[in-house]
């Protein structure tokens, strides 16, 4: 098993539908579980960026945000990435 990606070099960035300020970034995703598919992902807020990684599962990511960027799309751009403190 590879280590998970650091925070700005993700492999996908979500949007939150009804708070577009948020934004997620998933750094890997892991094997399902009895609940489906799952993901360790970054989150930025305006009030709070965390690094530490949390894990969700992908049907609530994809229910309430759009995916704006995946790897195969280039570079990561800027409005994406996560000041780091």
């Amino acid at each position: 098993m590879t280590a998970p990606r650091k925070v700005n070099e993700p492999i996908e960035v979500w949007q939150d539908r009804e708070h577009p300020e948020e934004l997620f970034q998933v750094l890997e995703h892991l094997e399902p579980d009895e609940l489906g598919p799952r993901a360790l992902i970054a989150i930025s807020t305006p009030q709070d960026l965390s690094t530490e990684g949390e894990i969700v599962y992908m049907d609530t990511v994809r229910n309430t945000c759009t995916l704006v960027w995946t790897e195969e799309d280039g570079p990561l751009p800027e409005e994406y990435r996560f000041e780091e403190e």
